[in-house]
């Protein structure tokens, strides 16, 4: 069995630390029973063009595009200025650490060269409708991969939902949506049209088990995160020491948990360690204020590798990133875990009776995450008291100190039982182990045949017509009103409420172009399927636009006026453009 792995890891936004670790954990795992795999070099469709080495470029550019918008009301105006607002400051962010994010891009990809098996071609989802990779079975793996993004809606290769994978074995192993937000009903369909496609499915939140429970036949398991189908050893070959000693680390991805950095500082205070900031967030010089009682050391340009190491090395870990608590365990580090949207972190401590190291708003960390607080004495009584055993004493004998209302108190930490929490790990990843291997042993068996002819042929979406030449040689007798003015500088016009269906039975309109000195020969058809144009071939095929095609190789086909658009054996149609062909006046 030749396996594809479909997963977040190469194109991250962000660059998260997590997802390039993920899959290769997942990866070394099945390899190490004996399944070749692949790690697909996949975009998800929201990726866009995005620079992920010089962010500050990408928003550059979004910027400058936003800019040169038109607006008509006061609502697109104030929409616009928020816009611009939101990319200068992106802009503004990653430009002031241009040169550590370079560091960063090149450490990540330093270290997925050096550590995947992986495809040589970068696909998305528009490439798997039209080529086939060549896997007997798919596997999507694990972290926020059916997550409903704004714009884009759900990434369909994530869904194992194109072309190439059907009919294909598929598991989904330890699948999240992130964080439930309500879907239309056209939402709901799509979601449930693809999971009810995949083979085996298994996720990561229970609140996802349940939905697909109460929404579906399927039946999903819930299983651990892949890095924690290995033990914590297995990661030492590829984990980087840093040269801090003797540091609390506080790391944050996405949200920032402000409830958490005042409680690291206070640690740090006590005792008498340093402060390591790491983060996702184009943030210069971190969010934690300068502290005079605490060293504090930001790091922007790390790796994967050397955030492992930070990690393990750490005194203590302050984070509010499901996957440093996934490390902070699997290494048994003292944590605690600050605010976060969504329920991943929850199920994961309460599964393995770590629900008390939990910053909850409003209770320090000292008091409330770590457990009971068994000393509340008056500051008078300390006062006393540390005449008599001295300061030190009072720290040995009473534990940590913290400040409430400006009233001093001891409360003692509890350590965390490890023997206990390790014992329940291993539990959960003997029956997540067993899931992933099972699933694929089933393959064997494997002799669907579905059609999926219907849902595709269902299909709608817009028809475009285009001058192909310039506005300056054109002239037209469509609808004013229905009639744009493009960059290119060609016309484009859009019937109104007249989309086409993919069902082989629509028609081209009629052409109502005309180019000086030109006679008009028929349509090129122009589709975009998600992000990607192709034009259609006179062999039926879909070719990217732009990409070269060798000497002799077929045309797009010309279509006639009122000609059928044919059906499409694609998954997503966004819209077609029917570009109009020219020869010059007279020729034969």
């Amino acid at each position: 069995m030749n396996i594809g792995i479909l997963s977040i890891n190469m194109y991250t936004k962000s660059l998260n630390f997590a997802c390039p670790i993920h899959s290769y954990a997942f990866q070394q795992f099945l390899l190490k029973n004996g399944y070749e795999c692949k790690i697909l070099d996949y975009k998800a469709n929201y990726y866009d063009n995005f620079n992920s080495r010089n962010p500050s470029l990408y928003y550059s550019e979004k910027y400058e595009d936003q800019l040169q918008k038109t607006v008509s009301t006061e609502e697109e105006r104030k929409q616009r200025e928020e816009k611009l607002k939101e990319l200068k400051g992106k802009r503004d962010a990653y430009q002031e650490l241009y040169r550590e994010r370079e560091i960063r891009y090149d450490k990540f990809q330093q270290f997925i060269e050096a550590n995947y098996k992986k495809t040589e071609e970068c696909w998305d989802s528009d490439l798997l409708e039209i080529k086939d990779p060549g896997f007997d079975c798919y596997i999507c793996a694990t972290d926020v991969i059916w997550k409903l993004q704004p714009g884009n809606g759900f990434d369909r290769g994530y869904f194992l939902g194109s072309t190439a994978m059907e009919n294909k074995w598929k598991i989904a192993y330890a699948a999240s949506r992130g964080v439930p937000k309500p879907y239309t009903e056209e939402e709901k369909e799509l979601f449930f049209h693809y999971i009810n496609d995949i083979s085996r499915i298994s996720v990561r939140e229970k609140s996802l088990r349940e939905y697909i429970c109460q929404n579906s036949h399927q039946n999903p398991e819930v299983v651990l995160d892949p890095v924690f189908l290995h033990k914590g050893e297995f990661y030492d070959r590829i984990i980087k020491k840093p040269a801090e000693e003797n540091y609390v680390l506080v790391y944050y991805a996405e949200e920032v948990p402000k409830n958490a950095f005042s409680q690291a500082v206070a640690y740090a205070k006590f005792h008498k360690l340093k402060i390591v900031e790491l983060n996702c967030l184009p943030t210069k010089g971190g969010l934690i204020p300068d502290q005079n009682e605490v060293e504090r050391i930001y790091r922007y340009d790390v790796g994967p590798d050397e955030w492992l190491g930070y990690l393990k090395y750490a005194e203590c870990v302050f984070t509010n990133s499901f996957h440093a608590t996934c490390f902070s365990i699997l290494f048994e580090k003292k944590f605690f875990v600050g605010t976060r949207h969504g329920d991943k972190i929850t199920n994961l401590l309460e599964k393995l009776g770590l629900a008390q190291r939990k910053i909850y708003k409003g209770n320090p960390v000292l008091k409330a995450a770590v457990g009971k607080i068994r000393y509340n004495l008056p500051g008078r009584i300390l006062r006393k008291a540390a005449k008599v055993m001295g300061a030190e004493g009072i720290r040995e004998r009473l534990g940590t100190v913290e400040c409430l209302k400006g009233r001093e108190f001891q409360g003692r930490i509890e350590e965390i039982d490890y023997a206990s929490v390790l014992e329940k790990l291993e539990e959960e990843r003997q029956r997540s182990q067993k899931f992933i291997l099972d699933a694929l042993q089933a393959w064997p068996q494997h002799s669907r045949k579905e059609d999926y002819s219907a849902f595709k042929k269902a299909l709608t979406y817009p028809v475009l017509y285009n001058s192909r030449r310039k506005s300056k040689e054109i002239s037209f007798t469509y609808e004013k009103e229905n009639v744009k003015l493009l960059k290119s500088g060609t016309y484009e016009y859009c019937p109104e409420n007249r989309p086409g269906k993919n069902d082989g039975n629509t028609r081209l309109e009629k052409n109502e172009f005309q180019a000086r000195g030109y006679a008009f020969a028929g349509w090129n058809l122009r589709i975009r399927i998600d992000n990607r144009w192709f034009w259609y071939m006179q062999d039926q095929s879909l070719w990217p636009l732009g990409e070269k095609k060798e000497e002799g190789a077929v045309k797009p086909r010309l279509f006639k006026e009122e000609e059928r658009i044919p059906y499409l054996p694609v998954n997503s149609i966004s819209s077609l453009v029917a570009e109009a062909v020219w020869e010059k006046a007279g020729q034969e």
